[in-house]
């Protein structure tokens, strides 16, 4: 599918000199196809990133507290 964005001005200040650009088709469908991937990794991985560390923190006995729950069965009294 193409984009209808045929070519993107874009001002760059280098050393106080502004400069104009044309970025062309194929650099703006690079650099749009990167960031709509990496917002899609971040939705994609965030939810299991933190299902893990809920997991994580439920199965650690540090995070549960000295008491009673945090010991093995066999040190139970």
């Amino acid at each position: 599918m193409e984009p209808t964005i045929l070519f993107y001005e874009r001002s760059i200040m280098i050393n106080g000199n502004e400069i104009t650009g044309v970025l062309i088709k194929g650099v703006m469908m690079n650099i749009m196809f990167r960031e709509a991937m990496i917002k899609f990794l971040i939705v994609l991985l965030l939810p299991a990133g933190l299902f893990c560390v809920i997991k994580m923190c439920r199965k650690t006995p540090s995070l549960q507290g000295w008491g009673y729950k945090a010991r093995p069965p066999n040190l139970r009294k």
